[in-house]
C-alpha cells in the first residue's frame, strides 16, 4: 500500500476527533485506527499538566483500554521515557523519536517498567512524540510494536502526520472546555438575579441553566423540557416561545435584530404575564455551541435569590440572615418566615435587627429595597466568587 494510500486512509480516522473532539471514544477509535494502519501492538496518548507524564495526567486514550488504564494507574510512575530529560528531548525534537534514539535498548531492557508492563503485553520499542497544547498543558504520543517489527520511515511519517493534527484536535477541546467553563462562571453570576437565564444551542437545545431556571423547568407549569427543547408548561399546540426560538435561530443576516421579546398572556391576574427577552449570541448557529440566550420573569412573582456568600461579602450577613433575606426579598413576612425555619418570630426579628445596622437602613422596608438595589454589585461578586 502507497504512502499516498495510507495517508488518505489517516485522514479518515482523524475525522472523528475534528467532529467530537471532547469524546474519549472518538479518541480511542482514531487511535486504533492508527494502530492497525501502522502494525503496532498499542497506541496511546496522554495530556497532562505541569512537566512530568507521571505528575497529572487529565486525560488519556488508546487503541486498547485495558493497557492504557494499567500504565495510567501502576506504571506511569516507572516509565523511563515521562522523566524531564526525554520529555525535553521529545519537545526539542519536533519529530517523533523511536525508544531506541533515546534509551540504548540493553538499558530498557533492564528495567522494570519493561519487565513488568511491556514484556507482558508484548511490547518492545516503538516512536515517541511530545507537544504543547497550551501553556502548561501537554501531551505524549506512543505507537509501540512488538518484537520482530521495525517502524519505517513512512511509519514515522505517518505518526508525525497524525499527533500534528491531534494536536489540532486537543487544543479545540481545551478552548471548548475553557469556553464551557467562562459560560458556567457567566451564569454562576446570574443566580443572584430575579430572571431565571436558558442558554440554547444552535440546534434548539438547552446546554445551561441559572438556579431561577431549575426551579422553573422543575415545577413545569411556567416553561417545560421536550426532548430537551425548551417549551411552554401549558402549552396546547400554538407555543409562542418554540416559535421565537426558532426565529432566533435562523443563521441571521448583518441587519437582523440581535434582540427579541416577547409578552405572552396566562390569565388575567397582574402576575399571569410571562415576559421573555431572547438574545442571540451567534450569527451562524451551530449544534453545542451558545447561539441564544433566554431571559424570562414572570411578571409580579420572580424575586431575586442571593448566594450566602455574596450577602457575607457585602454586608456580613451570617448564613441565618442570609435565608431571611432571601425570604423577605420573595415577600414572606415574619411569621411565615418563622414557621417555615422552625423558629421563634423574635428570633427572626432579632436578624432583622442585626440586619438593618449592616446595611445602614432603619426600616424593614428600607433594608428590602436595598437588597434588591445590591443586584448589580452582586454580580461582581458573582463572578469573583
Amino acid at each position: 500500500m502507497g504512502l499516498n494510500s495510507r495517508s488518505e486512509r489517516l485522514l479518515r480516522l482523524l475525522l472523528p476527533l475534528h467532529e467530537a473532539p471532547h469524546s474519549r471514544d472518538a479518541w480511542n477509535m482514531s487511535l486504533s485506527g492508527l494502530s492497525r494502519l501502522l502494525g503496532c501492538e498499542q497506541v496511546g496518548m496522554v495530556e497532562r499538566e505541569g512537566p512530568l507524564v507521571a505528575e497529572a495526567i487529565a486525560f488519556g486514550a488508546g487503541s486498547d483500554e485495558r493497557f492504557t488504564q494499567e500504565y495510567r494507574n501502576q506504571y506511569v510512575h516507572l516509565d523511563p521515557f515521562a522523566t524531564d530529560e526525554f520529555q525535553s528531548l521529545q519537545m526539542r525534537s519536533r519529530r517523533a523519536l523511536h525508544t531506541d534514539e533515546m534509551l540504548p535498548r540493553e538499558e530498557l531492557h533492564a528495567s522494570p517498567f519493561y519487565n513488568e508492563f511491556w514484556k507482558r503485553w508484548r511490547i518492545e520499542g516503538g516512536l515517541a512524540r511530545g507537544v504543547t497544547i497550551t501553556g502548561r498543558r501537554q501531551a505524549n504520543f506512543a505507537a509501540l510494536h512488538g518484537p520482530g517489527r521495525e517502524l519505517k520511515p513512512e511509519d514515522r511519517a505517518l505518526f508525525d502526520l497524525f499527533v500534528g493534527h491531534a494536536r489540532a484536535a486537543l487544543r479545540q477541546r481545551h478552548a471548548l472546555r475553557m469556553r464551557d467553563a467562562a459560560l458556567r462562571g457567566l451564569l454562576d453570576s446570574t443566580d443572584c438575579l430575579a430572571d431565571a437565564v436558558f442558554v440554547i444551542d444552535g440546534a434548539g437545545t438547552l446546554v445551561q441553566t441559572n438556579s431561577a431556571a431549575d426551579g422553573l423547568i422543575e415545577r413545569g407549569d411556567v416553561v417545560r423540557l421536550r426532548g430537551g427543547e425548551l417549551r411552554l408548561g401549558r402549552s396546547n399546540g400554538h407555543d409562542p416561545l418554540s416559535e421565537l426560538l426558532a426565529e432566533l435561530l435562523v443563521p441571521a443576516r448583518a441587519a437582523d435584530e440581535p434582540v427579541r421579546c416577547l409578552a405572552i398572556r396566562e390569565g388575567a391576574g397582574p402576575g399571569d404575564e410571562l415576559l421573555v427577552t431572547a438574545v442571540r449570541t451567534s450569527s451562524t448557529p451551530e449544534r453545542g455551541a451558545p447561539a441564544a440566550v433566554l431571559f424570562l420573569r414572570r411578571s409580579g412573582q420572580m424575586r431575586p435569590a442571593f448566594r450566602p456568600q455574596h450577602l457575607r461579602d457585602l454586608f456580613g450577613f451570617t448564613p441565618a440572615e442570609s435565608r431571611i433575606a432571601n425570604a423577605l426579598l420573595a415577600g414572606e413576612r415574619v411569621e411565615e418566615i418563622a414557621a417555615r425555619l422552625a423558629v421563634r418570630a423574635d428570633t427572626v426579628r432579632g436578624h432583622i435587627k442585626r440586619m438593618l445596622a449592616k446595611t445602614g437602613t432603619r426600616k424593614q422596608a428600607d433594608l428590602v429595597g436595598r437588597l434588591a438595589s445590591a443586584v448589580p454589585t452582586l454580580r461582581v461578586f458573582a463572578q469573583a466568587a
